[in-house]
């Protein structure tokens, strides 16, 4: 599955076909914050957090623990 970002939201190339409790989407930016955010069934796209831009997302990471 690929991660991106276009405007302010992470977009995911496929949908999650089911919850899975430990599936997280983890941004690293360059601001020295790393951002957690729960992935969820069908949800597509995710808003960059509060006072992240594109040009300071670092990595974007899909985990599922």
């Amino acid at each position: 599955m690929k991660v991106t970002i276009k405007g302010g939201n992470i977009v995911l190339s496929n949908t999650p076909a089911k919850d899975v409790a430990g599936a997280f989407l983890i941004i690293s930016s360059k601001l020295d914050d790393y951002f957690i955010t729960d992935a969820h069934k069908g949800q597509k796209e995710y808003k960059l957090p509060k006072g992240v831009t594109k040009k300071d997302v670092e990595a974007l990471y899909l985990r599922v623990l």
